[in-house]
């Protein structure tokens, strides 16, 4: 190679080495820039007593008394998600500004800041005062920065945080069935007692089938040993039994029937029932009512208080309302004894 190839060369990776150079440096000056002001600088999260959320689909208020939050939604109350309210207040407290995208009202609708598309959030105090009061629109150019717009002014701002919350009742109400956590551990017995169950497609189908279960000792593996009170001889699986419990534990409604009384479904006669008895004394129960209106695939379900109606998909219920032949250890049942 002469020595102007060899020269060519050599200039050649200069160059990209030069360029990485100014890349890195950069990235690292993007890196370390500090973050931007707060979008509610004076914001005290402890400060808020009543929540009102507003969209395209409806108005929801959260209050507090107390300690406890409450749902209204079109006049009636429901328990709030103390979790879910708590998040919100604390991304208020950490959402900063990005950068200003435009001042033209014009274009609200192009990043839905626009009062039809948007999401209006207002906390309020005990005294009525707004303590923070924002429109947020859609998502902003990376996964965790949104669009909004701030009251009395015409900006358009992308902030670093997002806050996808709607007037959805879901997303604001408690939705475990159970007032109770529990673990497998907890537990003195569960009962199941139902006219309908699911087979391993989460299709339901008619059969009875009524069942104690009984936790005994550990085995090796660290699983509790469970029995079935009316046949203690059939060896039961413990991790099935408890994927069953935990199951239950933590189910979770789909949604919440805002005027249960307009349904037509009684209580007092469910399809099926879970009845779970906790060492502590305390007994939580389970009621399958019914399939949903217009939705083959979700059933009605409501706790021992039957203050709140809840639907529940297929797939979450056939975990829970299956028969007890699906519990059996197998392996166990067919060794030589």
């Amino acid at each position: 190679m002469d020595f102007r190839k060899k020269l060519a060369v050599y200039a050649s990776i200069l160059g990209v080495l030069v360029v990485l150079f100014v890349v890195g440096t950069v990235a690292q000056a993007v890196s370390m820039e500090p973050p931007g002001a707060p979008l509610f600088p004076a914001f005290k999260s402890d400060a808020v007593t009543k929540i009102t959320v507003t969209d395209k689909d409806g108005n929801v208020e959260i209050d507090k008394t107390g300690d406890a939050w409450t749902v209204t939604v079109d006049g009636e109350n429901f328990p709030a998600s103390t979790t879910n309210v708590e998040t919100l207040l604390d991304n208020f407290t950490k959402v900063r500004k990005s950068m200003n995208v435009t001042a033209d009202k014009d274009k609200w609708l192009q990043f839905n800041v626009d009062d039809p598309n948007a999401v209006h959030i207002v906390l309020a105090s005990a005294t009525g005062e707004t303590l923070a009061e924002c429109w947020f629109g859609k998502g902003g150019t990376t996964s965790f920065t949104q669009y909004v717009r701030l009251p009395g002014a015409p900006d358009v701002i992308q902030t670093d945080v997002r806050i996808e919350k709607t007037s959805a009742l879901k997303e604001w109400a408690e939705m475990r069935l159970f007032p109770d956590t529990f673990y497998v551990a907890d537990v003195k017995s569960v009962s199941i007692k139902t006219s309908l169950v699911f087979d391993q497609h989460a299709k339901s189908y008619a059969q009875r089938v009524s069942y104690t279960l009984i936790p005994g000792e550990k085995n090796k593996e660290g699983y509790t040993t469970w029995t079935i009170s009316e046949n203690e001889r059939v060896p039961l699986s413990p991790q099935k039994v408890s994927n069953l419990v935990n199951a239950v534990a933590g189910l979770r409604g789909e949604s919440l029937v805002v005027h249960p009384e307009k349904l037509t479904l009684d209580p007092a006669k469910p399809l099926g029932t879970i009845e779970v008895k906790l060492s502590s004394g305390k007994t939580d129960t389970l009621s399958l009512l019914g399939k949903t209106e217009g939705d083959p695939d979700s059933f009605y379900i409501t706790n021992q208080d039957v203050k709140y109606i809840y639907t529940a998909g297929n797939w979450s219920l056939s975990t829970i309302f299956g028969d007890a032949s699906e519990l059996v250890d197998a392996e166990a049942l067919l060794a030589p004894r």
